[in-house]
């Protein structure tokens, strides 16, 4: 936006509670700063606070609030459950919070096989309805108790599950309901249980992080939920041999896994020591879920890719037969990053999806990072991930000390460091959606005509720019 408006706010609430009725709006100064939070290192700018938050509970009353706010100029940022990392669930400008948490319905059509429900209901919530009825959501970001599905749709991520077993949620997205930012609604996609060949518009949405429309229904299609599943841990003197039992379960051609999580030395010291679990002294752990619709189909995939992983010499290899005891070696992958936030204080975390024979190289890349950074000297460092996918997770410990303006100087480093390693081993990405911060590595990557279409069909659906603007512009 070239200015921003001037806002009397009493009006624009009596102006939005006419569109979303009393108790729906909220210009409270909690609220307003509330929602523009998100786990990043430092402060809210004062320039950044929204003027309100607004909760819609149909596509109507969102097309309703963005044919006001293009009337107005107003910019309107979508929130989901503000869990996503790294500034995705910011306002980049003073704005309107259009927030989907009313948008919760859910309707399983189990004759037509698929479901449909609103971006609004939470991953764990939708999950548990599917199950009761023997279906499987894949969506299984760590933050799923809390995280929604829209969220989940916007950036196209499908978490902890391994692409090559689980696909991602765009694999199973039949349609969608979407609100254009100017306001016209549209319907995409099909009923039927095949998918649109050709051109279809499902596809430029699901992953477009809320810059193009407002999805405001969701359909999938129904996946039965597997009848068995087998799970294992393998603890190996350090990260590199996990990498090379990745790279090896892969060329041996094993069966792909659902889960396949790391974790360094030092998380598992924090992680199991936290659930009263035994661990060998300074080793790092892969743990590995598989899982099967035929009797003994999920053990024999486990066995598969233990075999693979017996060639990397690890300290100790087991299968996990106890469910009580593979919930607390999964609650350690599940809560690490939080442990090392606790215990250590805040951290900036990165993602780096490095091609599958580079994998190795790669890790040993991540590991000298540390003493690369010039912005802070070799910061204490974290490494994790969902290593199957393959994606290794580092995060570095932010120095209390530092001023809000060098915690931003050293976010944009980690950033800029862990992108120049995507392009070196010719990944992208997998897990969040934050476009804002990949502009330069979009750019370096695919050139600027690719950035230019993204421009361009940005200007098309938005021609105002008032949808989650900033993402398109970088930092």
């Amino acid at each position: 936006m070239d200015k921003t408006p001037e806002i009397r706010l009493e009006l624009l609430s009596s102006d939005l509670e006419a569109i979303v009725g009393k108790g729906n709006v909220s210009i409270s100064i909690f609220d307003r700063i509330s929602y523009a939070l998100d786990p990043m290192p430092y402060d809210l700018a004062p320039e950044e606070i929204p003027y309100a938050v607004v909760k819609p509970s149909s596509a109507e009353e969102v097309s309703e609030i963005l044919k006001y706010a293009n009337k107005h100029k107003i910019p309107v940022w979508v929130h989901g459950s503000g869990t996503a990392l790294h500034g995705a669930t910011r306002p980049k400008c003073k704005c309107i919070v259009l927030s989907t948490s009313r948008m919760k319905d859910v309707k399983i059509y189990e004759d037509h096989g698929y479901f449909e429900c609103g971006p609004g209901v939470r991953v764990e919530e939708l999950s548990d309805i599917l199950e009761k009825r023997g279906y499987f959501l894949p969506l299984m970001p760590g933050s799923r108790p809390v995280a929604t599905v829209g969220g989940g749709i916007a950036v196209n991520t499908s978490g902890h599950l391994v692409d090559s077993c689980i696909g991602k949620p765009s694999d199973y997205v039949l349609g969608l309901q979407v609100v254009l930012p100017t306001g016209e609604i549209i319907e995409t996609g099909t009923k039927a249980l095949r998918r649109p060949a050709g051109i279809d518009l499902t596809r430029i949405f699901v992953g477009s992080e809320g810059v193009l429309g407002v999805i405001t229904k969701v359909r999938m299609r129904l996946i039965p939920k597997p009848n068995e599943e087998a799970q294992g841990v393998a603890f190996f003197k350090g990260c590199l041999p996990i990498a090379r039992a990745v790279v090896r379960m892969y060329v041996e051609r094993t069966p792909p896994p659902i889960f396949t999580e790391f974790m360094d030395e030092k998380c598992v010291e924090i992680s199991f020591s936290s659930q009263g679990l035994q661990y060998p002294e300074e080793s790092a752990v892969v743990m590995v879920r598989t899982m099967g619709y035929m009797p003994g189909e999920a053990k024999w995939k486990l066995k598969c890719i233990f075999n693979a992983f017996k060639k990397e010499n690890p300290i100790e290899i087991r299968v996990v037969e106890d469910e009580h005891e593979w919930k607390q070696i999964w609650a350690c992958r599940e809560v690490v990053g939080s442990l090392i936030t606790q215990k250590r204080g805040p951290a900036i975390t990165g993602e780096i999806v490095p091609a599958l024979p580079k994998l190795p190289d790669a890790m040993r890349d991540v590991m000298e990072l540390p003493k690369k950074m010039k912005t802070v000297k070799n910061p204490e460092m974290y490494l994790y991930g969902h290593i199957g996918a393959p994606t290794i997770h580092l995060q570095l410990i932010v120095p209390t000390e530092l001023t809000d303006e060098e915690r931003k100087k050293f976010v944009k480093e980690v950033w800029e460091k862990t992108e120049a390693l995507n392009i070196k081993y010719g990944g992208v990405g997998g897990e969040w959606g934050v476009t804002r911060y990949r502009i330069e590595f979009l750019k370096e990557k695919y050139g600027e005509t690719y950035y230019n279409i993204l421009l361009g069909l940005k200007k098309l659906l938005d021609p105002n720019n008032i949808l989650n603007p900033g993402n398109l512009e970088g930092w």
